[in-house]
């Protein structure tokens, strides 16, 4: 954090660095959401967003937007982040090469938002499309597959559809397993989204299994984030 605020102290004051001071406004937005630190993390998202428009950069616009529905998301407004994540996604199609891992953490930002809305059938076509690009603009079993898969997963299980969306949601974890660290706040999330749909199902054991591989990866770092199911941060990762 404090890292953060230095760069940002520097950056501000340079007129042709202003690129750089929205990354690092951007960077310090999600660590905040990392930490569940919601206003904050709105606020420097703005900031950004603010300083992406006066640049007129597309995707860099579209991205913001997309990561302040993630923001909507985490306060519970849940018709706000889905207008956010739609205009993120048509504001990057509308660049000259839509970037890939933006593409899909727009679609999965949608599918989410439409499903916590109660629109989950509209959330499966978008859900669908973000498999779409996981599987034809990132190599195979990659991080994004598994975002994509969970995201899939979610969808058909709140379609009433448990038995793909089981195996969508578990071929998901486990590829998030072999891609990311055990600590990592976004195999967390989709590990509690498991977990949600473990309970629902009333399997217990299942469940309290995967509740204890939460904890402890949580005490490695003492950290939770409670949207990282929905947020599709650093892919290239």
């Amino acid at each position: 954090e404090d890292a953060y605020y230095k760069a940002l102290h520097l950056l501000k004051t340079v007129p042709a660095a202003e690129g750089e001071y929205a990354a690092t406004l951007e960077g310090l937005s999600t660590l905040y959401l990392i930490y569940g630190r919601v206003d904050e993390a709105e606020r420097f998202r703005k900031q950004a967003l603010a300083v992406r428009e006066k640049l007129g950069n597309s995707f860099d616009i579209g991205l913001d937007q997309i990561h302040l529905a993630n923001v909507a998301i985490a306060r519970r407004q849940f018709k706000k982040a889905e207008r956010l994540s739609i205009m993120g996604v048509e504001k990057m199609q509308s660049s000259s090469n839509p970037p890939r891992a933006g593409m899909l953490s727009g679609l999965i930002t949608v599918t989410y938002a439409r499903c916590l809305r109660g629109h989950c059938g509209e959330g499966l076509a978008s859900a669908k499309e973000a498999l779409t690009v996981a599987n034809s603009r990132f190599e195979p079993g990659s991080a994004a597959e598994g975002f994509a898969l969970g995201t899939l997963g979610y969808a058909e299980w709140k379609t009433g559809d448990l038995q793909d969306g089981e195996k969508a949601m578990f071929r998901g974890i486990q590829i998030l397993r072999a891609k990311l660290a055990p600590a990592d706040p976004r195999l967390r999330g989709a590990l509690l989204q498991y977990r949600e749909y473990l309970s629902a199902a009333n399997r217990r054991v299942e469940a309290q299994e995967i509740n204890d591989e939460v904890d402890r990866t949580a005490n490695q770092t003492g950290t939770f984030c409670s949207t990282c199911t929905v947020s599709v941060d650093s892919l290239s990762k």
